[in-house]
């Protein structure tokens, strides 16, 4: 039924979101401890076009830097410390680039959902930033990455740069997004678990995509969300989920 067999029943959140910084190398290498087969992780680009794992457009929420990323060297991001707002045993933890992630997961043998954020008019350029690193890192024996975005011209750029598949994320269900998702190749959906109800599963499944939905933490809801035919959940919490 699905575009690609094989599906992670659990992708761990920006790594383990719950037990380490997200988007960080501390936050995969526990979410490998906890046995997740995938992690997702948030791409930006800093200032000189570098891909940079990071969530928010903003510096202030998880690290000690101010203001827009973009507007940051990346030896200037380097210099941040990552961690210590989750707790002081990650002092120091650093922001990563996409390359020093992406070889880190692989180490660990996980897959991975790369999600691309672009600020405005920066579409292109992310992609073919992003791309061309996942490209030179990831290696070909591995699971090929899911590329996901809620940029209808992201997805679309990257559809035509690589052979890997398309993930598109939106909030809502709504009938026309199984049709943008077709029209960039989509490989699955990736929506949120709140708003979700059995007839919109049958429909993406009709479609012939996959579901993976967002961002749930309640063993109870997980098991519900399976039984209801969903093929993966991202969770902040893999050890909670797996063990429930």
């Amino acid at each position: 039924m699905n575009s690609q067999p094989g599906w992670p029943r659990l992708i761990g959140h920006r790594g383990a979101a719950k037990w380490a910084p997200e988007n960080t190398l501390a936050s995969f290498f526990c979410a490998a401890d906890l046995g997740a087969e995938w992690v997702e992780l948030d791409i930006r680009l800093c200032k000189g076009g570098i891909p940079v794992v990071f969530h928010d457009a903003e510096l202030e929420r998880t690290t000690n830097g101010l203001g827009r990323l973009a507007l940051h060297r990346l030896d200037e991001l380097k210099s941040l410390d990552a961690g210590t707002w989750f707790s002081p045993r990650f002092r120091d933890e650093p922001i990563p680039t996409l390359e020093e992630a992406l070889s880190t997961i692989a180490r660990l043998g996980m897959g991975v959902n790369i999600e691309l954020k672009p600020d405005q008019g920066e579409a292109v350029e992310m992609v073919q930033a992003a791309l061309a690193v996942a490209k030179k890192v990831w290696p070909e024996t591995a699971p090929p990455p899911l590329i996901s975005s809620f940029s209808h011209e992201v997805l679309a750029q990257a559809k035509d740069l690589c052979p890997w598949p398309m993930g598109y994320l939106a909030e809502r269900f709504d009938q026309g997004l199984l049709d943008r998702a077709g029209s960039v190749r989509a490989a699955s959906l990736n929506l949120s678990a709140n708003y979700l109800r059995p007839p919109h599963i049958a429909a993406i499944h009709q479609a012939g995509l996959a579901l993976l939905v967002y961002t749930v933490n309640e063993p109870t809801e997980a098991r519900r969300l399976w039984a209801m035919g969903v093929d993966g959940i991202f969770t902040d919490d893999p050890k909670l989920l797996s063990e429930g």
